[in-house]
């Protein structure tokens, strides 16, 4: 068996599985909170899918270097890869006085940021690592020197 993307989210996954009604059960693997109601989604879809948490992302301060650049004069730029971690991050950075930029894995990402308005947002056009880099790298070229 091949690997296929999705697309990259909870809604372009449960679509593609809905289309092509795989044989046998399925075995969706996440961790201790989800987005989407993948497992939900396709039960109801009639799709025969187990669920099992195998990993839990746990909240972290930022280390005080990281404070200390985000109170600096230069531009920070933030990638972000879930809407959990943007609330975090955002909840942690509501005093910076660095001016912010945020890279967002997706709309759902950028939507979901709690920190201070940011000089710059930019959504990854597609949501995986590449993509990420290279608005990572747009947002960088916009820097003021």
């Amino acid at each position: 068996m091949n690997a296929v993307s999705a697309g990259g989210d909870a809604d372009a996954l449960v679509a593609l599985l809905v289309k092509k009604r795989p044989e046998g059960a399925l075995l969706h693997a996440h961790g201790t909170r989800t987005h989407g109601d993948v497992v939900a989604r396709l039960r109801t879809a009639g799709i025969r899918v187990e669920s099992r948490t195998v990993y839990e992302q746990v909240p972290m301060q930022l280390t005080e270097s990281a404070r200390e650049c985000l109170n600096e004069d230069g531009p920070v730029i933030l990638p972000l890869f879930s809407p959990r971690s943007a609330r975090l991050v955002g909840d942690e950075t509501l005093t910076a006085s660095a001016p912010l930029a945020v890279v967002a894995l997706s709309r759902s990402v950028a939507e979901a940021w709690t920190g201070p308005v940011p000089w710059q947002i930019a959504i990854a056009e597609h949501p995986d690592a590449p993509n990420m880099l290279e608005g990572i790298a747009a947002v960088w070229a916009t820097c003021p020197p």
